[in-house]
């Protein structure tokens, strides 16, 4: 890889150039950018949660649990099953519209950490916390089809990723999202507790899995909370608080020091 080397101010002055470019190109129409993870988890990323959430028409999240969150909480835990909807919320902190569309735009079911028996209960835990996120705009699963064996140089993952086999033959996992797609979804009540979050880009991995906002975000969803997040600077912002519906605010420390079962609200 040759890896071109950017800045913070480098990176915000291209997505503007190149979103006021699709604009023209496409006037009115939905025009957004994307990165993984490493925006919301990787101090260093040159991309930033407040560019993700704030350039473009919605904020786009990639949820993939082979990021460490699976092998530290295994196949089963609340923070695996709900890693997507933690995504979501996440990059609500940093936007400014209080109720900005977030797209869960790549999420799958990653073997061997999600084996192919387990996919599809994982999938079916996957929507669902998803789908209790306000001002969600939608759900792409990764991939619609396994890549074939007779491709070559794909990391094995790769090969069993898809909703249909090769030879278009759907799965479970398929199934699950069919299932979903054809019922009918009452939009989600507010969020009403918020969890803080450093506004500081430099303190991300504070968000990612093992750090104190990952951690007691999942306490407080494994105690039936339904946490989303808000910026440190704008904790205390009646009206920020307001327009999101957010009655409480709690703070990673005062979450990780209450014992199990004790942040619910």
């Amino acid at each position: 890889p040759d890896p071109d080397r950017a800045s913070q101010a480098e990176t915000d002055a291209w997505l503007a150039r190149m979103l006021a470019a699709c604009e023209q190109g496409a006037p009115g129409k939905l025009h957004l950018h994307a990165e993984y993870d490493a925006t919301w988890y990787q101090d260093d990323m040159p991309f930033t949660p407040g560019q993700a959430a704030r350039h473009g028409g919605v904020t786009a999240v990639h949820s993939w649990v082979f990021n460490g969150t699976a092998q530290r909480h295994a196949r089963t835990s609340v923070p695996t099953e709900h890693h997507a909807a933690y995504l979501v919320e996440l990059c609500k902190a940093w936007a400014d519209d209080p109720h900005r569309p977030v797209w869960l735009q790549e999420v799958g079911a990653p073997a061997p950490l999600i084996p192919p028996e387990h996919a599809a209960a994982f999938t079916e835990a996957t929507i669902a916390g998803a789908l209790d996120c306000p001002d969600l705009w939608g759900i792409t699963w990764w991939c619609s089809h396994d890549v074939s064996r007779d491709l070559a140089d794909f990391p094995e993952l790769e090969y069993g990723l898809g909703l249909l086999t090769n030879d278009r033959r759907p799965k479970d996992t398929a199934r699950v999202l069919a299932r979903a797609a054809a019922r009918e979804h009452t939009p989600p009540a507010s969020r009403t507790t918020a969890l803080v979050v450093p506004a500081d880009p430099a303190t991300r991995s504070f968000c990612a899995p093992g750090g104190p906002v990952f951690d007691a975000f999942f306490r407080l969803t494994a105690d039936g909370a339904r946490p989303t997040t808000v910026l440190d600077t704008r904790a205390d912002d009646k009206d920020h608080l307001a327009a999101r519906g957010i009655t409480e605010v709690v703070t990673p420390e005062q979450v990780l020091r209450t014992p199990q079962g004790g942040t619910s609200s």
